[in-house]
């Protein structure tokens, strides 16, 4: 076991041993590394570089699954992308993957997600991991990567200017200030907090963002969880070293 970054954080190749913690709400957990299909029926092990990804078992045990029927529309698995896992990859063209459910009042999404796109692009672009529907005061879109806004292709320069609230909280000055743009294939931390929203039960999509339906990320999503509150500082930070212990991150 390495540490590493914040607080030293355990680093463990590959994964194995770091453990989610056991927070309420949890309605969707996918990962790249279990519970990937090349059919929305999910009857076909999707194993191998390149395969196409038409279910993604969500790993809550609310059987949130993931799909897409349309082959030329399925993302890719990619083998031995971040920290030995794998991720899968959407080509910023058509590719798209959701789910129909209900987000609730208040939502916390993490990602773990690298840009492919070559800039300059738009921050929409940047951002089409997981979206909704609707936006703002009725939806969410990640807007931040290891706890700070983006706004374009660039950093802002202080944490969750975008997006709402950063997993970084109380131990910020511990994180090394951005660099001036995004790193393109980089993976990184995206994350959304907000309470209050208006709740949707359009569903929820990755790989494009809905509200601009021609707006696709290409982009790699290694891991992603939607919990049904905002959650409190101590518990974004449990969540964060718990990706980051798998993925060495930062």
């Amino acid at each position: 076991m390495l540490t590493k970054g914040v607080g030293n954080i355990p680093i463990i190749l590959g994964g194995a041993g770091c453990v989610l913690p056991t927070i309420a709400g949890l309605q969707l957990w996918l990962k790249a590394d279990a519970g990937t299909y090349q059919d929305a029926a999910m009857t076909v092990p999707a194993v191998l570089d390149t395969d196409p990804i038409g279910g993604w078992q969500d790993q809550s045990g609310n059987g949130n699954h993931v799909t897409q029927v349309m082959a030329g529309k399925k993302p890719l698995l990619k083998l031995n992308q971040q920290n030995t896992l794998p991720a899968v990859r959407f080509d910023g063209v058509d590719d798209y993957i959701n789910v129909t459910m209900t987000t609730g009042t208040a939502v916390t999404v993490f990602q773990v997600i690298a840009q492919r796109r070559p800039f300059p692009i738009s921050a929409v672009q940047v951002d089409a991991g997981i979206g909704t529907d609707l936006y703002v005061s009725d939806g969410f879109v990640t807007y931040t990567c290891n706890g700070y806004g983006i706004t374009s292709n660039t950093f802002a320069s202080s944490e969750s200017v975008l997006g709402g609230v950063s997993p970084f909280v109380n131990d910020s000055a511990a994180i090394v200030a951005p660099p001036a743009n995004i790193a393109v294939n980089a993976f990184c931390l995206t994350t959304f907090v907000l309470a209050g929203i208006n709740a949707t039960a359009a569903g929820i999509v990755l790989g494009r963002y809905n509200i601009y339906a021609s707006y696709y990320g290409q982009n790699d999503i290694a891991e992603a969880l939607i919990y049904a509150s905002a959650l409190s500082d101590a518990n974004r930070i449990l969540v964060r070293d718990y990706l980051n212990c798998r993925y060495a991150i930062w």
